[in-house]
């Protein structure tokens, strides 16, 4: 849109006039936001032209423009988490990218844009200096980057199709397009793609071989010794070298019970993200070091059954016997039988895992992945709350809040439903049925909000309750 500066308000007429290239526009004072109605305000605005005459309408105030007297500067990079975050470019207009986001997101917009055969919109992600390495030559420029992605056999790709993987600012993608093979490796920094190779393998001679570590978050709760952290940290570090894949985050968590009735009070949980893919285990043992060495294991045993169903997904199709799923959870969910809790228990409050609606089959995968004993959740084909919880002999049991005329005509995963709905209780009500009953948890329907939550038992001797993730709560 054109830009220039309100010159003057004619408050008499209702005439804004705005300055631009040395010209001077009229523009009605309804047609400028009120924001905008301060001399010297850089504005946006349309021309509307009119026999001849040209004339500014739908005026608004530029982004990032500050019009109070003692705010002077212009794009004010206040609060942007990295410099430049707030510089609006073409692929922030068109593509949501800016100098903050990261070079998965980058180049997952480049994808979109070569799928609808956005050239301009995959060409605005490179830095005007970036190259294109091809088979037929290096590309420079931003009008032979447009060329050469007009003729990639890249343009019109699915990027459901495409395997995106790396680490750091390096990227690489795999697409079959119209049954041929094609990969590009990206160079990406600070939101714009710096080098690129498409059919080629990258040149990187001269680069250092190290990659900067992932990001490590070491949580404590209670009392942790210095030794049990640095064992944590060494064995994470030495599960990060055998995973054979880019991990683009890490965070453990080690929590001290300070319940002596609990025998079991040291409580280890590893969460980490594989190229977007999350594998969580969690264990209690006597010690740290024990903790510790059990969540590691059960980490590797999710990271060999995810590489299997993602080699099962590469070649077409979901995972089957040959590759199950394991779904064995040996966590506990609860106190220790015969252990103290807090004199008055409280209610903490959080939302479901589940952000999205899941088929049954995504919802058994997430159960296992995040060792989980229960997950709360909005089932895809009915839309209807659920919850998919593992029983003492681990199968899987799953209990709608509508159980009426709930098919599961393309669940994979054996699942057995429980008869019934839900009872509709109160929150306090169902902490009562749980104390009274001894199990691990009650799902149930809140009158309020209609919708099925889930009390339980927590570690610390207090009950979580658990609401749907799209739920709004006061």
């Amino acid at each position: 849109m054109p830009a220039g500066r309100v010159k003057r308000i004619d408050k008499q007429r209702n005439v804004v006039y705005i300055v631009r290239r040395g010209h001077t526009l009229a523009a009605p004072l309804s047609e400028v936001e009120p924001k905008a109605r301060v001399p010297n305000a850089r504005v946006e605005f349309r021309l509307v032209r009119d026999h001849g005459d040209v004339s500014a309408a739908d005026v608004r105030l530029r982004r990032g423009t500050r019009t109070n007297r003692r705010q002077r500067r212009f794009g004010d990079l206040t609060g942007a988490r990295l410099p430049g975050a707030k510089v609006a470019t073409t692929a922030t207009h068109r593509l949501g990218i800016d100098a903050s986001s990261p070079p998965f997101q980058v180049v997952e917009a480049w994808l979109d844009a070569m799928s609808d055969w956005d050239v301009d919109g995959a060409a605005a992600l490179y830095r005007p200096d970036a190259v294109l390495h091809a088979p037929d030559g290096d590309v420079t420029g931003r009008n032979r980057l447009r060329a050469a992605l007009e003729q990639s056999p890249l343009a019109g790709l699915d990027p459901d199709a495409a395997e995106v993987y790396g680490l750091g600012r390096y990227v690489r993608v795999d697409c079959p397009v119209d049954g041929v093979d094609h990969g590009a490796s990206f160079v990406v920094e600070r939101g714009e793609i710096i080098e690129q190779w498409v059919d080629l393998e990258p040149d990187r001679e001269g680069e250092a071989e190290t990659e900067k570590a992932p990001p490590f978050q070491l949580a404590i709760r209670g009392a942790v010794r210095a030794d049990a952290r640095r064992y944590a940290r060494t064995r994470v570090d030495h599960l990060i070298d055998t995973v054979g894949r880019p991990v683009r985050f890490v965070r453990v968590k080690l929590t001290a019970v300070d319940n002596p009735a609990n025998e079991r009070s040291a409580m280890a949980e590893i969460v980490l993200d594989l190229d977007r893919t999350i594998v969580r285990a969690h264990a209690d043992a006597r010690t740290f070091t024990e903790a510790v060495d059990r969540a590691v294991d059960r980490i590797q045993v999710r990271i060999r059954h995810e590489r299997s169903r993602r080699k099962a997904r590469q070649r077409g199709r979901e995972a089957t016997d040959e590759s199950p799923i394991s779904l064995s959870l040996t966590a506990t969910t609860g106190p220790e039988p015969g252990a103290a809790t807090p004199e008055r228990p409280e209610i903490v409050r959080h939302r479901s895992f589940a952000p999205d609606s899941l088929t049954i089959d995504e919802a058994a995968w997430d159960l296992g992945m995040l060792d989980y004993n229960f997950l709360l959740f909005v089932e895809a084909e009915t839309g209807d709350d659920a919850v998919l919880s593992t029983a003492d002999d681990d199968s899987l049991v799953i209990q709608f809040r509508h159980p009426v005329d709930n098919g599961r005509a393309d669940c994979m995963t054996d699942v057995l439903t429980a008869e019934g709905p839900p009872p509709s209780l109160r929150p306090s009500e169902a902490i009562e049925l749980l104390a009274n009953t001894g199990s691990r948890f009650v799902f149930f329907v809140d009158p309020a909000s209609g919708r099925g939550n889930i009390v339980y038992r927590r570690h610390d001797g207090h009950y979580g309750l658990i609401i749907p993730a799209d739920e709004k709560r006061e």
